[in-house]
C-alpha cells in the first residue's frame, strides 16, 4: 500500500467517524429538546388549571352584586304590583256578608 493510499483511507475513516459524530450530536440535541418542550407545555397546562381554579375578580363581584341589587329592586316592584291588584279583591271580600 502507498502512503497516499494509506492517507486516502485515514481521511476516509476520519471523515466517517465526523459524520458519525455530527449525527449523534444532533440526536443529542434532539433528545435533550423532547424533556424542555414537554417541561413548556406542562407549565402552560398548569398556568391554565390555576386561571381556572381562581375565583372571581374584585370587579367581577362588583358586577355580580349590581346585578343582584337590580334584580332585587325589579321584584321588589313586581311584588308591590301584585299586592296592589289583589287589595281590591281583598277589600272586596272583606264587604260581603
Amino acid at each position: 500500500m502507498t502512503r497516499e493510499r494509506a492517507q486516502e483511507l485515514a481521511d476516509d475513516v476520519l471523515r466517517r467517524a465526523e459524520d458519525r459524530a455530527a449525527r449523534a450530536g444532533r440526536g443529542v440535541r434532539e433528545a435533550g429538546q423532547k424533556p424542555r418542550d414537554a417541561a413548556v407545555a406542562a407549565g402552560d397546562r398548569l398556568r391554565d388549571a390555576i386561571t381556572e381554579l381562581r375565583g372571581p375578580t374584585l370587579d367581577q363581584i362588583e358586577q355580580l352584586r349590581s346585578e343582584i341589587e337590580l334584580l332585587r329592586l325589579r321584584v321588589d316592584q313586581l311584588e308591590r304590583k301584585l299586592a296592589s291588584r289583589a287589595r281590591p279583591t281583598s277589600a272586596q271580600d272583606d264587604e260581603q256578608p
